[in-house]
């Protein structure tokens, strides 16, 4: 039988990331987890400032359904501001 080969993916354009030029312009949120040694696992949402990387909610939960994230973020600072997630 023919093996398939891979397909090749066009080349990325890279682009530079946007550095804010004040406070409150550019945001970062992120998920961090850990387990416990009972064998319970729990996670903690990070909202950071990217001009003064100041951390504006840092919140631990056994689970943290996404409409609780939106609602810290909401709560901390201007909901319309641009956010940015790290996937990882």
């Amino acid at each position: 039988m023919k093996r398939k080969s891979k397909k090749l993916l066009p080349a990325r354009v890279k682009t530079s990331l946007n550095q804010p030029q004040a406070p409150r312009q550019l945001w970062s949120a992120d998920f961090m987890s850990d387990g416990l040694m009972s064998g319970g696992k729990f996670r903690i949402f990070n909202l950071i400032d990217d001009y003064n990387r100041e951390a504006l909610c840092t919140t631990p939960a056994r689970s943290m359904p996404a409409l609780r994230a939106v609602k810290y973020k909401a709560g901390n600072r201007d909901l319309r501001q641009p956010l940015t997630n790290t996937n990882g």
